[in-house]
């Protein structure tokens, strides 16, 4: 099993009651948190250290799509034990000032602190491989215009919904000038990982600790062989 190389770990939705495959309970993401921080041998880090390199023993938080309950929630808390953290956006969402979903006041607020990174989830969330080019650069490049108009910086990380990536369109995240993308394909990241395909483990809301402890040991990893 792949203990020691970097893992990244993604959750969606961090609610205080209810859960789903893609609502993980505070109290178990609290736990969870825990865990790592009282392990000897995993530490969290940023994304950003990804760009030059894959730290053995670190775990990277990731948050698809930008629920408001990230702010709420995970903000507070990961702040609280400096953690730093990634939450990808939908754009089009935030503009839209969807329900459920942070706002552009609530993403300016977390952008101006160091230890949280805001990355592209696309403007409106479509499964890219199956986008014309046109479709996807638009989604690619608006999405980062957006966010970077907005946040007054640069955008570096790229999150591909629904894990949907192909050899094309990797070509046009790199050529939209982001730096790191990120997939939903299980396993670690080694050096010598593409940092436009870098891994990353899902973390659903029905995994209890033991499941938890099982996918950022590597119990999990076999998942990467599925289609």
């Amino acid at each position: 099993m792949n203990e020691d190389d970097c893992r990244v770990l993604m959750y969606h939705s961090i609610q205080e009651f209810g859960k789903s495959m893609w609502t993980t309970e505070y109290q178990n993401f609290q736990d969870q948190v825990y865990y790592v921080l009282n392990h000897k041998k995993k530490y969290f880090c940023a994304c950003e250290e990804l760009l030059k390199d894959s730290p053995k023993n670190s775990i990277v938080l990731t948050f698809d799509d930008g629920y408001v309950d990230n702010f709420q929630f995970v903000a507070p808390m990961l702040l609280s034990l400096n953690i730093p953290f990634c939450i990808f956006v939908i754009t089009d969402y935030v503009k839209s000032g969807k329900e459920g979903y942070m706002d552009e006041r609530m993403l300016i607020e977390l952008s101006r602190n160091p230890s949280i990174t805001i990355g592209s989830h696309t403007k409106s969330h479509p499964r890219l491989a199956e986008c014309t080019y046109n479709q996807a650069q638009e989604e690619l490049q608006g999405s980062k215009k957006y966010l970077e108009d907005l946040l007054s910086k640069e955008i570096t990380c790229f999150s591909y919904p629904h894990g949907s990536v192909s050899k094309n369109i990797k070509e046009q995240v790199i050529d939209a000038g982001y730096k790191l993308g990120f997939t939903s394909h299980f396993d670690v990241n080694n050096p010598s990982q593409d940092k436009y395909l870098l891994n990353r483990n899902e973390i659903w809301g029905f995994d209890s600790l033991n499941n938890f402890i099982g996918k950022i040991s590597g119990s999990y990893d076999w998942m990467k062989y599925k289609s």
